[in-house]
Parts: structure tokens; sequence; C-alpha cells
């Protein structure tokens, strides 16, 4: 089911603003209160949607093709399976938000805060996430394939089953993250660069260790070891 006639119609009226009516409303401080909308299954594309409320709005299925969410408060939002192409995240917020199934795929997210968010098996192959903050959050078969993460970091985050071929993870810290069935190397393609024993030994896995064939400590070039604690009850 589509959105609402009427809702389609305000969101084309804000969509189509012009960037003399943007302008205005920065110089006054109006930020677009969203929040709560049903905007499921929306086409957002190319709309100028910075400094906007979205708390606890449902978003599911939306497209933000090309869209400027520059300082957009997006936090407990529903944004499952949602179109996130060339979009602007500068100062976004994804606090306690929902965004499993969505798609970020080199997306710009460095130093974003993820705190508590739900990104089952979001697609972030090629995200930049240098520095972005992983805070008890779930990110559970997520796909981190070729993402860029240096000093990033992971606090008892549930990684299991996510996929880290070829990503860069230099520095990136697992604090007692869940990799059970993490996948660094997957079917001979390239592992994840920058992984040393050091930082898996901060981790945790049960029952299932993650998946370190072929990748070596960046480090010491030897065979990295599954030597991390087993999951316990309240991770």
């Amino acid at each position: 089911m589509g959105i609402r006639p009427d809702l389609g119609a305000i969101m084309q009226a804000i969509g189509s603003r012009s960037q003399l009516h943007v302008a205005l409303e920065r110089e006054v401080g109006f930020r677009l209160d969203l929040r709560g909308a049903d905007l499921t299954g929306a086409q957002l594309l190319g709309a100028d949607l910075s400094h906007a409320m979205f708390h606890h709005a449902h978003l599911s299925g939306v497209n933000f093709a090309e869209t400027d969410l520059t300082d957009a408060f997006l936090s407990y939002a529903d944004l499952s399976q949602t179109q996130f192409h060339d979009v602007n995240f500068t100062k976004a917020r994804f606090w306690f938000a929902n965004l499993s199934g969505a798609m970020l795929q080199d997306a710009d997210l460095h130093r974003m805060d993820f705190r508590q968010t739900n990104l089952v098996g979001a697609n972030l192959i090629g995200a930049n996430l240098s520095g972005a903050i992983f805070s008890d959050a779930n990110a559970a078969n997520a796909w981190f394939e070729s993402a860029r993460l240096p000093d990033a970091g992971f606090l008892r985050t549930d990684l299991s089953g996510a996929h880290f071929g070829n990503a860069d993870l230099n520095r990136t810290h697992f604090v007692e993250a869940n990799l059970s069935g993490a996948r660094f190397s997957v079917g001979g393609r390239q592992g994840a660069k920058g992984l040393t024993q050091a930082q898996l030994d901060q981790a945790q896995a049960d029952p299932d260790n993650p998946n370190l064939e072929g990748v070596l400590d960046a480090e010491t070039g030897q065979p990295l070891v599954w030597r991390g604690k087993p999951l316990d009850a309240v991770l």
C-alpha cells in the first residue's frame, strides 16, 4: 500500500521548495517537524530534508535517493528496508532507529553514532564508517564488505553472522562484541584488512566462532586464531 494521497501532496510540496525558501527557513531557525508521521513507501528523491525531525516516524521502504539529511533527527524512526543512495548524512542522528535491511551501500557515515541502532541485515558494503560508534547495537547478518572502518568502535554490539570480507579494520575496536559466525573471509575472496589478534581477543563468540580462514594478523603476518571469550548471557 502506497503513501496516502494527502501526505503525498505534502511531501511533494516539501520536496519542491526552492533554495530561497530553504534559506529563509534556516534564517529563522525553522525545522520540518515530521515526528511520528507515516511516510511508509514514500519517494523523497532529491529533497532537502536537512534539520528535519523524524523522531518515531514510520519510514519503512522510503527512497531517500540524493536527499539532504544534514543534521536530521532520525532517532527511534522505523527506517527498515529504506533506500539511501547518494545521501548527505552530515550530523544526522540514528540513535535507537530501526535500519534493518536498509540499503546504505557506499554511504558516507564517518563518525556516525549508531547507539542501540538496529542494523540487522543492513547493506553497508563500501560505506565509509571510519570513526563510527556502534554501542549496544544489533548488526547481525549485516554486510560490511569493503567498508572503511578505521577507528570505528563496536561496543557490546551483536555482529553475529556479519560479513567483513575486504573491509578496512585498522584500529577497529570489538569490545565485548558478539562475533559468532562473523565472516572475515568468505569463499576465497580477499580477507579483511588491518585485523589483528589483539582486536579479536576483545570480542566474544558462542557457539560458532568467526570465520577467519586465510586472514592474517596485520601486525605479525601469522594466521589469526580465535581466542576470544565465550558469549555471556548479558551481551
